[in-house]
């Protein structure tokens, strides 16, 4: 069970309810799975998850066929407890919603079928946007700037990364590069804008004069090394960014049209007004005021602090009136293109309310796993136990035993995922009784399957 768990979670293959069909491999409370509908989820699962059955026999394919019993079971659960309604749920479902409902207006409306890119175009950007160039470098990122001037006068007076790494950077860059804080080797477009300039002032060897602020801290850091990138090696990358930036530019030019045909109005003395409150006001003082409007829609002052007060907006203070200006404008135009893709019907397309609900279902699922996947405290009791259990598998071709304590953490994770796995396999056999589950093996015998 715990592969089926995890890939009903992760892969997102959660279906939408099915529909009585003339040949029926399952039946699940009131919902069927059709052969045919058996053999097209059978392909993404054997991609996504079950690639170790090679032989695809009559065992496999009920292998497979529990899986997708499985999932249906899950659906069923979460529906019939409401969790389609919990807030978190519910939320996150309206926002995939609305990514597959623009994706597909690009798709459909904006693009422009295959792009093309020719080397006068790749060298242009090659040199345009200097990725001839990379960079080596040594970091340690503080959290504040006081920290970060303590950590370069250590390292002007001798001290190395290695040993003021871990005293002085964030956790999430000492996880991300290491103890000695070597970033390796970058290009610069894909530097963080704040470090590009300053690194390459730098020699080789040279460590920075001052921290520099970016989103992620104040970084210190010694260039380790420079080179040149020869355009043949940096070519097949070109040819994609080149390709990616006239899809965007496509992409643009359609919002720049869908803005002038509903109309889009901004209110800026009313943004400046919003944009003027102090931090700790949530609520919108007097009459409400218009910032953005369009053909049949608005935003207001009041409806901007509520998204901030739901966690859905920073608040106004925190920007700059341009910044602000750019954040209203952007909501305006997400819900400019969410009314032109139900005009033209795209809420209504099949293939798309599949990829909706199927994000749902997902989301349900892993509300699922997290309420009754749950594990009994492991001790070291346990863990040694497995350990001694397990001995031969902890030998070496030499005769000796790795250390229980350098596998102790692992040996833990294990116990405890083996415990959730135990808890879903109890919990899915108890949803196929309460939804009286009907599996058809002899139809499975003439499904041809193509990985």
């Amino acid at each position: 069970m715990k592969r089926i768990a995890i890939l009903c979670l992760g892969a997102g293959l959660l279906a939408a309810p099915l529909a009585w069909g003339q040949e029926d491999v399952a039946r699940i409370g009131e919902r069927t799975l059709s052969a045919a509908q058996y053999a097209q989820r059978a392909q993404r699962m054997l991609r996504q998850g079950y690639g170790d059955l090679k032989v695809l026999d009559q065992a496999a394919k009920l292998v497979l066929l529990d899986g997708m019993v499985s999932q249906e079971l899950l659906i069923l659960e979460g529906l019939a407890r409401g969790l389609d309604h919990e807030p978190e749920i519910a939320e996150e479902a309206q926002r995939a919603a609305q990514r597959v409902l623009i994706d597909s207006l690009y798709a459909r409306q904006a693009l422009q079928g295959e792009y093309v890119s020719t080397e006068e175009e790749e060298r242009r950007l090659f040199t345009e946007r200097r990725y001839h160039l990379e960079l080596h470098s040594q970091q340690l990122v503080c959290p504040t700037q006081a920290q970060a001037q303590e950590a370069l006068a250590a390292l002007r007076a001798g001290e190395s990364f290695a040993s003021l790494v871990p005293r002085y950077s964030t956790p999430r860059i000492q996880r991300r590069f290491g103890p000695e804080g070597d970033i390796g080797w970058y290009k610069l477009p894909d530097l963080l804008p704040e470090l590009r300039e300053p690194l390459l002032a730098l020699e080789e060897g040279g460590l920075c004069e001052e921290p520099v602020k970016s989103a992620l801290g104040y970084h210190v850091f010694r260039l380790k090394g420079r080179r040149e990138v020869p355009f043949a090696q940096a070519r097949e990358l070109m040819g994609k960014l080149v390709r990616e930036q006239k899809a965007i530019q496509d992409k643009d030019r359609y919002v720049q049209q869908l803005r002038r045909q509903y109309e889009l109005r901004a209110d800026e003395q009313a943004l400046a007004r919003l944009q003027a409150l102090p931090a700790d006001q949530k609520e919108w003082p007097g009459p409400d005021e218009v910032l953005f409007t369009w053909t049949e829609g608005r935003i207001t002052a009041a409806g901007y602090l509520e998204r901030h007060r739901q966690g859905k907006a920073r608040h106004p203070s925190s920007y700059d009136l341009e910044g602000l200006y750019k954040a209203v404008d952007n909501m305006a135009g997400q819900q400019i293109m969410m009314a032109e893709a139900r005009r033209l019907g795209h809420d209504r397309d099949p293939l798309l309310r599949d990829q909706i609900e199927s994000r749902r279902n997902e989301l349900m699922a892993e509300a699922l796993f997290r309420s009754e996947g749950v594990a009994e405290p492991v001790g070291e009791a346990q863990e040694r136990a497995y350990y001694q259990e397990n001995l031969e598998k902890f030998t070496q071709p030499d005769g000796k035993a790795t250390p229980f304590a350098q596998l102790q953490k692992s040996i833990h994770t294990f116990l405890v995922q083996r415990q959730e796995s135990q808890s879903m396999d109890r919990f899915i056999a108890s949803l196929r009784q309460n939804y009286q589950v009907q599996v058809f093996p002899e139809v499975l015998e003439g499904i041809e399957i193509q990985r």
